[in-house]
């Protein structure tokens, strides 16, 4: 890969930076079905406390904010955080929110500080998922919800996509990958001809060393 190439794909996708960036994510349209079909396999509640890795603009986080006692994010962009910070300016100000900068292998949270996290059009841009999954199992409370709304391997995926190099996986795949991270109620379904969204939870205190309970559907 070019490395024109290579910084284009950083500066529009994989870190998103410069003017038309910060426009796009501010309100990301082709991402706005994606945002509605993690909403509803999250169904956050008014206790619950979120955590959204790679959050861009903030446009989800602001969908989810009100619907949750509070929030909390992370983007490895700088440019992307500033604009989510903008874009949650009042609850940021109320405490009810909290975005940073970094690195979702090493997040920064103590040990099972939430209840949720929704993560939505970045798993294919991670080069060690398993890494961040340990981390998210590490900071979400026992039985809190995980959702990963991404897109699926397929011939007509990884040859739309090749230009950008994804790193997509089969549901089977995912199931795999989370039931080794340690997640159980494991569910894989696929929307739509590109579409992905898994839902799994930490186990439960009670039930930590319990078989886990994998489901991937085609």
């Amino acid at each position: 890969m070019t490395s024109i190439l290579s910084r284009f794909i950083d500066s529009t996708a994989k870190r998103p930076q410069g003017k038309w960036a910060r426009q796009y994510y501010g309100e990301p349209k082709s991402h706005m079905k994606a945002f509605a079909q993690t909403m509803e396999a999250l169904a956050p509640r008014p206790d619950d406390a979120h955590l959204e890795i790679g959050c861009g603009g903030g446009y989800f986080l602001g969908m989810i904010q009100p619907k949750v006692a509070r929030v909390a994010a992370i983007d490895h962009s700088p440019e992307m955080v500033e604009v989510a910070r903008r874009a949650n300016h009042d609850a940021v100000a109320a405490g009810l929110a909290e975005i940073v900068q970094g690195d979702a292998e090493r997040l920064p949270w103590p040990d099972d500080s939430f209840t949720c996290s929704a993560n939505t059009s970045m798993w294919f841009f991670l080069e060690h998922p398993e890494r961040v999954l340990a981390e998210l199992r590490r900071v979400l409370k026992p039985g809190g919800r995980l959702v990963i709304t991404t897109i699926r391997r397929s011939w007509f995926n990884r040859l739309v996509w090749a230009l950008y190099g994804l790193r997509l996986y089969s549901n089977r795949q995912m199931a795999r990958m989370l039931g080794d991270s340690g997640f159980c109620e494991i569910e894989v379904v696929s929307k739509g001809l590109m579409g992905q969204i898994v839902t799994a939870r930490k186990p439960a205190a009670s039930v930590q060393g319990q078989d886990k309970a994998n489901h991937a559907r085609p």
